[in-house]
C-alpha cells in the first residue's frame, strides 16, 4: 500500500491535508552526504532517495501519505512536509 504513495510524484498529492515548515541549520550541513547515507539504508517500498528529496511513506490514523524532506539551501534550511 505505501508504495503506490511512494510512487506518485509529490506534486499529484492532495495538499489538503499537507502541513509544511522549514528547520534552519547552520552551515555546512552536508545535505549529499546525509542523503546518502539515506539512500544506503532506504527500505525498499517505503523510503524513497534521491539527490533532492528523502520521501517516506506513513500511514497516520489509517490514512496512507507521506513525510517529504528537501534541501533548501539558499536558505540554509529543510524544507519538511507531511501529506495524508
Amino acid at each position: 500500500m505505501v508504495l503506490s504513495v511512494l510512487q506518485r510524484p509529490a506534486r499529484n498529492l492532495s495538499m489538503r491535508n499537507a502541513f509544511t515548515t522549514s528547520i534552519a541549520y547552520r552551515p555546512l550541513y552536508d545535505w549529499h552526504r546525509m542523503a546518502g547515507l539515506f539512500a544506503a539504508q532506504a527500505t525498499p517500498g517505503v523510503e524513497f532517495v534521491d539527490a533532492q528529496v528523502y520521501r517516506r511513506g506513513v500511514e497516520i490514523d489509517g490514512a496512507l501519505g507521506t513525510f517529504e524532506v528537501t534541501h533548501d539551501a539558499p536558505s540554509d534550511a529543510l524544507a519538511v512536509c507531511i501529506r495524508c
